[in-house]
C-alpha cells in the first residue's frame, strides 16, 4: 500500500521490513518509523489508547469503524485506493454446491446485528459478495497489484 502511495504522490519513502503488525506498530509508537499502513483491526486499540494518530484510510471508501477519517483519495491523492481484505476460499475443484453452502453459512453467521457491530468495533467490515463478484474482485486486485509491484521495481528473492 505504501508503494502505491509512493507512486501516486511521487514521494520517496524508505521501506523498513518488519515481521508482522505487532513489531511494526511497536516501532511506530516508539518513533522508529514515521508512518505505515496497517489494518484497522490492528491499530484501533492504539488509536483509542491515544498512542497512534490516523491521517487517512487507504480504502476507496471511509471505514465504518473510523467514519470521521478521510480516505487517502479525499486527503488529496484522488488516484489512490487500496485496502487489505480477507476471503474464505476453498481448493480448486470444490463442488459448486459445497461452495454455495459454505457461502450461505458464512452469510448467516455474519448476519446478526450484534455480530456486525462487534466486527465493526474491531475494524472489520464484512462484505457479502456473490461468487462471481468475488472472482471479479480477485482479478481486479491481481491487475492492480501487478502494476504496483512492477512500478516499484521489487524483485522476488
Amino acid at each position: 500500500m505504501m508503494e502505491m502511495l509512493k507512486s501516486a504522490t511521487g514521494r520517496r519513502v524508505t521501506h523498513v521490513p518488519y515481521k508482522g503488525a505487532a513489531a511494526s506498530i511497536t516501532a511506530l509508537i516508539a518513533g522508529e518509523l514515521t508512518m505505515m499502513f496497517e489494518t484497522a483491526a490492528a491499530v484501533i486499540p492504539h488509536i483509542k489508547g491515544g498512542r497512534l494518530n490516523v491521517l487517512a484510510v487507504g480504502s476507496p471508501t471511509r471505514a465504518q469503524s473510523l467514519p470521521d477519517l478521510p480516505t487517502v483519495a479525499e486527503a488529496g491523492n484522488p488516484d489512490y485506493g487500496a485496502q487489505g481484505w480477507s476471503s474464505l476460499v476453498t481448493p480448486a475443484g470444490t463442488p459448486l454446491a459445497v461452495v454455495h453452502k459454505l457461502h450461505a453459512q458464512l452469510k448467516a453467521a455474519l448476519a446478526p446485528p450484534e455480530m456486525r457491530k462487534r466486527l465493526q468495533d474491531l475494524g472489520v467490515e464484512p462484505v457479502d459478495f456473490t461468487l462471481e463478484r468475488t472472482n471479479a474482485f480477485f482479478r481486479t486486485e491481481l491487475e492492480n497489484w501487478a502494476r504496483t509491484v512492477k512500478a516499484s521495481g521489487a524483485k522476488a528473492d
